[in-house]
């Protein structure tokens, strides 16, 4: 979770941690170890960002 919280403006990154992340737990499936993640009270103020700045990109 620290790792993509450290990572979050460069998709690619986030990307790349999550595949890293499956293939350690050995998963046939990157979308198997979403179970895995969790909200943190960072993660989740950063999409909360992203979708307000996204809604106001909308509007212009």
């Amino acid at each position: 979770m620290r790792s993509l919280e450290q990572c979050r403006h460069d998709h690619d990154a986030v990307g790349r941690h999550v595949v890293a992340l499956s293939t350690y737990l050995g998963h046939a499936h990157v979308t198997d170890t979403y179970w895995y993640l969790h909200a943190t009270p960072i993660l989740m103020g950063q999409i909360a960002a992203a979708g307000e700045a996204l809604h106001q990109g909308a509007g212009t």
